[in-house]
């Protein structure tokens, strides 16, 4: 069908791969270069089962444009392209192997006064296969110079033949047309005629032909208003359906209302039934599609049909429902009743998108959307219900040049029993490639990952919330949260499930409590680490930003006096510290001075489980290199005990966009550095940096307008990686986060924007030196949300990775998000590994050490112990011991007996927060 198709599906997912995942709205895996991406309502469920063929590229001239596939008997293949040059060209797929690119002109003679004259077709036409291995070419004349009026041209040419069939005028007048084609071979047009006479009104009409397109019958006339005057080409919508018994059906949106009518003709269009209008008065239906599934008994033949009709109602401007009803048709019987509405295709339905029918080797109906555009949506009927769609986007590294490729103007057949599809690519080459097994086989795939993204809460939250997972598999979550738009955070809060559940199941948070509100100043910018039964907490804070750490075993989280005295580690203004665990049980801080004579980067280290620690060791002298300013520290350590960080170049605040990431290594946990690496030059922020094996991994979200998540990595620590897109992760809203498991994982979350605009979360994993699968995870709602980042915490020994992330919310018809932030909860299976693997017995790489760093004299010390408010949990909290958290006895009885002091306490707080507030 479809043979004016509205690509408006929105993807810009830049992909070095393509991945497929289901269940949850979507957003492709380069298995053997390429993969699906599929998109469901709740979350992202990926198969492993479709694999992609290496891309071939077909065109070889860099001079190639809009691209169709058809497929044939036995699994052939033929694609047409326009060449700037050569005009229409081909390329056939038979017995395995693809042939050169030929010319295949399409000609039409043109009569003048002086003779007769081919003429190339001068634009792509719209191409359709039948069910007899032939392709029709369908295209719109030049207007008539009187009239205006365009005729509708069509002709055929037998897939693998590269000669078309003389072009034959099939309608004086049209703006849009279908062809369909049924069992039997029969084909049936279906067009809108603009032009009006008294013998041909303006309206629907069919023609079919018996003889595979070489003739066609007079036209029939479906339905007529003058009001189709009116319509221009993209504003006209018709298209057609037949099924096994010899029942043609064609659904419109009418000229003058817009809502949607179907006719139906149970003699093979012969004769019609009076048009009636899809839905009922109350609906205003568009966009009506039909499917039809044939139904067999044990033998094979045929004894009824199922007719599916979908219709789209309109919610807002990028919100739509689609509706389906049905009706079961026997041989030789008037069609029955419609079965009532219900509403399906939730993830899969794009607003005004015309959807192409498809049909697998099995017999079973596929619709796919977005042909023509970035990315395609396929989901399949089997009878009782729609699979989970599935979304694919394209991509791959250039053999020759190494340099990403993606693909655009996508289109699909099914051929035998595997998955076909064509693309452009950026370097305007006509690329294929093919998957395996049977779509059947896969589009019924087992349950999603993924939980449903849950909402922890709602408020004001300056900064991202910071997220570990403990070794009985709860969740920990602190962020820094403000009193007012615009002002800084004074506390820090947490919060953590309150029960501790499986990856499949949905966890409820306890209410945030705020632990470590700052005595004065500011309390932001939060890590946290679990690490030896204990919380590990560092964060900027005070009057001034100084970097204070405080810990709690794991059990006293909620207690009073659950969290030792904060200590500080650096004195001063400071910023960004990042907190991690060494092989030996070290911990390690890193950090930014951002200005004045002691700007740099700096870390500082424990051995004792964060009782002691050392003095300060300089990563980076900024005013040593001349730099303003320097922030946004990214740490790991590797299995040998080396130190890596990286970190942002910055202006002044207010003066502009980043000017690049920055890497270091140290092997002494500290003390010397090797000389800076310039990993991204430019508007590049918010790096991570993760050792996943022997492989260190630098990203960093890309933030002058292009947006993704860029990567370089190197396995000894000299020759690095070209600076390259993660493919499919486009359009990052703030920071993105990456973790990596005891297998050498790499695993990628970040939060950006769906198909329809809408706010996801993305999710790739580096796996076998590929980016794989990527999957999206739409977030749904009363509300639209734009991103404000995103953490996460991988657990290969439970099989779970944790994710947080945050969305400002934006209400209906406003293009401003308001100030108050959701934060969100997800959580993803993963292959469970148990225990750690032995380290590798080669001989680690010694880096040249090219700073060497005089440690500071930044010794760490005390500072007031910070306001704790026990009050903020509620009775259902651990805080009473009805969780995995127990409070001890002595702060209940600490509640009772110093009730009078509390009341003080806060009195005193809320006359402190009252004058920063003037």
């Amino acid at each position: 069908m479809g043979m004016k198709t509205r690509a408006t599906m929105c993807s810009s997912l830049a992909r070095i791969e393509v991945g497929m995942f289901k269940s949850w709205f979507r957003m492709l895996e380069i298995a053997v270069l390429a993969a699906v991406l599929l998109a469901p309502l709740s979350a992202g469920a990926q198969s492993d089962d479709l694999v992609w063929s290496d891309p071939v590229n077909l065109s070889q001239s860099g001079a190639a444009s809009a691209p169709v596939i058809a497929g044939g008997s036995e699994g052939s293949l033929q694609v047409f392209w326009q060449d700037r040059f050569d005009g229409l060209v081909t390329a056939r797929y038979q017995a395995g192997t693809w042939s050169a690119p030929v010319p295949a002109p399409l000609q039409r003679v043109v009569i003048t006064e002086e003779a007769e004259r081919l003429v190339a077709v001068g634009t792509m036409p719209e191409m359709a296969a039948d069910s007899n291995g032939r392709v029709h070419a369908w295209w719109l004349g030049n207007p008539n110079p009187e009239t205006g009026y365009r005729p509708l041209w069509h002709s055929w040419i037998a897939i693998g033949e590269t000669v078309w069939l003389a072009p034959d005028l099939v309608a004086e007048s049209a703006v849009a047309w279908d062809m369909v084609s049924d069992e039997d071979g029969m084909l049936h047009i279906f067009y809108v005629r603009p032009a009006h006479t008294e013998q041909f009104p303006a309206g629907i009409y069919h023609k079919r032909s018996t003889d595979g397109g070489a003739t066609w019958s007079t036209p029939s006339l479906i339905a007529a208003s003058v009001y189709f005057r009116l319509l221009e080409e993209e504003e006209a919508y018709v298209v057609g359906a037949a099924d096994a018994l010899g029942n043609v059906f064609v659904v419109w949106d009418d000229a003058q209302t817009g809502f949607s009518h179907y006719a139906a003709s149970t003699d093979g269009g012969v004769s019609w039934n009076a048009p009636e209008r899809v839905g009922d008065d109350q609906v205003e239906a568009r966009h009506a599609f039909i499917v039809t599934d044939r139904q067999e008994d044990a033998a094979g033949e045929v004894t009824g049909s199922q007719i599916v009709l979908l219709w789209e109602v309109v919610r807002t401007t990028t919100v739509c429902a689609v509706y389906q009803q049905t009706v079961e048709a026997a041989a030789g019987a008037p069609l029955p009743t419609w079965t009532d509405p219900i509403r399906v295709l939730d993830d899969f339905a794009v607003c005004g998108e015309t959807y192409a029918l498809q049909r697998t080797a099995s017999g079973n109906p596929m619709l796919v959307s977005g042909a023509g555009g970035d990315g395609l949506s396929v989901v399949l009927w089997n009878g009782v219900q729609w699979s989970e769609p599935q979304h694919l986007l394209f991509g791959f590294f250039e053999p020759v040049t190494q340099s990403g490729i993606r693909l655009g103007s996508l289109n699909l057949t099914v051929s035998g029993d595997r998955l076909a599809v064509v693309g452009l690519g950026d370097d305007q080459e006509v690329w294929v490639l093919q998957s395996e097994p049977e779509p059947d086989s896969w589009a019924f795939a087992p349950s999603t990952p993924w939980t449903d993204p849950q909402p922890v809460l709602a408020a004001l939250l300056p900064d991202l919330p910071v997220l570990t997972v403990d070794d009985g598999g709860t969740a920990h979550a602190l962020w820094s949260q403000s009193a007012a738009p615009g002002e800084t955070g004074y506390a820090l809060f947490y919060s953590q499930p309150e029960t501790v559940v499986g990856a499949a199941a949905e966890a409820a948070w306890t209410q945030p409590v705020a632990l470590l509100d700052s005595p004065i100043g500011k309390a932001e910018q939060p890590d946290l680490l679990e690490a030896g039964g204990q919380l590990h907490a560092v964060w900027s804070g005070g009057f001034d930003g100084e970097i204070l750490y405080s810990r709690a075993f794991v059990r006293d989280v909620y207690a009073a006096d659950g969290w030792s005295i904060p200590m500080k580690l650096h004195a001063g203004i400071a910023r960004d510290p990042q907190l991690v665990a060494g092989p030996e049980g070290q911990i390690f801080v890193a950090y930014a001075v951002p200005f004045n004579e002691s700007r740099g980067v700096y870390l500082t280290r424990s051995g004792d489980g964060g009782q002691n620690w050392s003095e300060s060791f300089t990563v980076f002298d900024a005013v040593a290199g001349g730099w303003v300013s320097s922030g946004h520290v990214a740490l790991d350590v590797d299995d040998q005990g080396g130190v890596h960080v990286a970190w942002v170049r910055l202006r002044l605040p207010g003066n502009g966009l980043p000017e690049g990431v920055y890497y270091a290594y140290s092997q002494d946990e500290g003390k010397t550095w090797t000389s800076p690496v310039e990993i991204a030059a430019g508007a590049y922020d918010w790096p991570q940096v993760v050792v996943a094996g022997e492989t260190v991994h630098v990203l960093a979200v890309r933030v002058d307008g292009e947006s993704g998540v860029w990567q370089r990595r190197t396995v000894d620590g000299e020759s690095w990686s070209p600076l390259d897109v993660v493919p499919g992760v486009g359009e990052v809203q703030g920071r993105a986060a990456a973790v990596a498991d005891v297998a050498g994982g790499v695993h990628l979350v970040a939060v950006g924007a769906g198909e329809s605009g809408d706010t996801s979360l993305v999710y790739t994993v580096w796996q076998e030196e590929q980016w794989r699968t990527v999957e999206t995870i739409r977030l749904m709602g009363a509300h639209q949300h734009q991103g404000a980042g995103a953490s996460a915490d991988v657990r290969s020994d439970l099989g779970r990775l944790d994710v947080l992330f945050v969305t400002h919310t934006i209400p209906d018809g406003s293009q401003t998000p308001l100030h108050e932030r959701t934060l969100w909860y997800a959580r993803r299976e993963i292959a469970a590994i148990a225990g750690i693997p032995e380290a590798t017995t080669a001989e680690p790489v010694t880096p040249t050490v090219a700073v060497t760093a005089e440690p500071t004299s930044l010794a760490p010390t005390p500072t007031p112990r910070p306001d704790v408010n026990p009050n903020a949990v509620t009775g259902s909290m651990p805080a009473i011991s009805l969780g995995p958290i127990t409070v001890p006895l002595l702060a209940l009885f600490g509640f009772a007996g110093a009730g009078v002091l509390v009341v003080v306490a806060l009195a005193a707080r809320f006359a402190k927060t009252s004058a920063r507030r003037r």
